[in-house]
């Protein structure tokens, strides 16, 4: 997706189940809304092999495909730093339909970005909370043709490493000195 440059991401298309993603002013992409979990495909398509996609797929195409199994799926994950996140996915069938609930979240009291050689008096932690919410339901409404109906939910609260950098108050559990 670089081969344009430093913009070239935000010359890529994202869609995912067939709706475009990427925001149309700014080419931007809210990557950590996106649970990979609860995805059964991603296809990539690369610079000019995704011109039949349109103008907004001039550095790529990304087309992600959300799990559509009538299953259960968690998983927790603990690391360093106080580190931990949590997916869970629950797809039920209704006959021929498909409701399906995908959440995942994540916290880290983070780590201080800059090298300890190079710190400052300002420098500190990069902690973060996160999480995002989607329901989507899927009708049969056609022979290869189906309604869908989705909504996803996003919380972000990060720090990027110094005063008054963060996307919300997030307070730093520990401090470089």
């Amino acid at each position: 997706m670089r081969v344009l440059g430093g913009n070239a991401s935000s010359r890529a298309l994202l869609v995912l189940d067939g709706v475009p993603q990427t925001d149309p002013f700014g080419g931007w992409v809210n990557w950590p809304a996106y649970d990979a979990a609860g995805l059964d495909e991603v296809r990539i398509v690369r610079g000019a092999g995704s011109v039949s996609h349109g103008p907004g797929a001039l550095a790529g195409f990304i087309e992600m495909r959300s799990a559509a199994a009538g299953s259960f799926d968690a998983s927790l994950e603990g690391g360093s730093r106080q580190s931990v996140r949590g997916h869970a996915y629950l797809g039920k069938e209704f006959g021929e339909s498909l409701l399906a609930l995908d959440a995942q979240a994540g916290r880290s009291d983070g780590f201080v970005p800059v090298t300890e050689a190079t710190r400052g008096p300002a420098d500190e932690a990069a902690p973060y909370r996160e999480g995002s919410v989607r329901a989507r339901w899927v009708i049969p409404v056609a022979d290869k043709v189906e309604a869908q109906l989705g909504g996803l939910g996003f919380a972000d609260s990060r720090n990027r490493g110094l005063p008054f950098t963060g996307t919300a108050p997030v307070e730093p559990t520990h401090r470089s000195g």
